[in-house]
């Protein structure tokens, strides 16, 4: 079955604003209600996300040629 795309990304957008892992698991149980390869996806994005931290939060050519 194929995971619908807007629905994935409106629950990912929503999870990882929430504040703590527990919050972030109760949403994720609710929005995805058994859906496992929904979840599972929501749970690849969540963790690149977090990998990438502030990776592409600030521009790289800040005061470039200066």
């Amino acid at each position: 079955m194929k995971v619908d795309a807007e629905r994935l990304m409106e629950i990912f957008a929503r999870a990882k604003d929430l504040p703590s892992p527990v919050e972030r698991g109760s949403y994720l149980a609710e929005a995805c209600r058994g859906d496992s390869e929904l979840r599972q996806e929501v749970d690849s994005l969540l963790a690149a996300n977090s990998a990438a931290g502030e990776f592409l939060l600030h521009p790289a050519a800040v005061g470039a040629g200066a």
